[in-house]
């Protein structure tokens, strides 16, 4: 008769409790507050690359909008806040012919202010102006869309926020991968 032996296989998990505890509140609050700040920075990201051509502006003067909030290991809230009034006619780069008057693109759109005209008032400052009334003054000042009113619109907002929305799942997987990595190399 065949004698029987026992073989005992013992697993130090170890490394499996440090990747397990990496993934696990308080740790997983760090991850996951990583995962919202890198997908609301690209946002951010995206939120530009959309209306540096659709305005004609330079990325400086639409990020000068943005407010960002990280989100913390103890608020786990990311926010792209845009903010700003009516954008001054003068920064989209109007043309002006004098019988035609001012001409500005704006969202891939030529527009035409018939009776308005660009110059320079006191102290230096230059705009987009038009009479108020038959006299020659006063004038006023005119303006353009603010930024916030440009990211509301329906070609853009809704690309936003649907990367935002495919992009937490991926960018969560990678801190946890990442987290877990850490973990397992301590």
């Amino acid at each position: 008769m065949a004698s029987s032996a026992a073989v005992t296989v013992s697993i130090d998990d170890s490394a499996l409790r440090a990747i397990l505890d990496a993934v696990q509140p308080p740790a997983l609050n760090d991850v996951a507050a990583a995962a919202l700040n890198e997908t609301i920075d690209d946002a951010q990201d995206k939120t530009t690359e959309l209306l540096v051509p659709m305005m004609g502006l330079e990325a400086k003067i639409i990020e000068a909008a943005y407010e960002l909030r990280h989100a913390s290991a103890t608020d786990l809230e990311a926010q792209l806040i845009v903010t700003g009034k009516a954008l001054k006619m003068i920064v989209f780069q109007p043309t002006w012919s004098k019988p035609g008057g001012v001409v500005l693109r704006i969202a891939g759109k030529d527009e035409t202010y018939r009776h308005a005209f660009i110059t320079t008032v006191r102290h230096g400052h230059e705009g987009v102006f038009e009479r108020k009334g038959k006299p020659r003054l006063p004038i006023r000042e005119l303006y353009g869309p603010s930024i916030p009113g440009m990211m509301a619109r329906s070609d853009v907002l809704p690309v936003v926020t649907g990367k935002i929305q495919s992009e937490i799942p991926e960018a969560l997987a990678y801190e946890i991968t990442r987290a877990a990595k850490r973990a397992a190399a301590d």
